[in-house]
C-alpha cells in the first residue's frame, strides 16, 4: 500500500502558491454607486471618530486642569450659608391626646 502525501508533491505546492497569489492579487474593486456609498460611509465614520476624539481630548484637558493645574482654593459651592432663622417657631411634639 502506498500513501499519497499531498504536501510533498511539487504540483500541489505550485497550485497552492498560484491560488494564494491569485487571492492576494485579485483584490475586489467596487465601481459606480457602490464605491461612492463606501467612500461616503468611510468619510462619515472618520468625521464621527474625529468628533469623539476631540471631545475626549477636551474633557481630558479640563479634568487635568481642574485636578492638577488649578491652585486649590475655596470653592463657591462650599461657602457656609447664613443660618436660616424662621419667624415662626416650632410647635411642641404631642400625641393625639395633646400630651407631651
Amino acid at each position: 500500500m502506498t500513501t499519497h502525501d499531498t504536501t510533498s508533491n511539487p504540483e500541489n505546492h505550485a497550485n497552492l502558491g498560484n491560488t494564494a497569489s491569485t487571492i492576494v492579487e485579485g483584490a475586489v474593486r467596487l465601481v459606480g454607486s457602490k464605491a461612492q456609498a463606501i467612500r461616503v460611509g468611510h468619510a462619515r465614520l472618520l468625521t464621527v471618530a474625529l468628533f469623539f476624539g476631540v471631545c475626549f481630548i477636551v474633557l481630558a484637558a479640563r479634568l487635568i486642569e481642574l485636578t492638577v493645574i488649578r491652585e486649590p482654593g475655596r470653592s463657591l459651592a462650599f461657602v457656609a450659608a447664613a443660618p436660616n432663622k424662621s419667624a415662626a417657631g416650632r410647635a411642641d411634639i404631642v400625641d393625639r391626646n395633646g400630651v407631651l
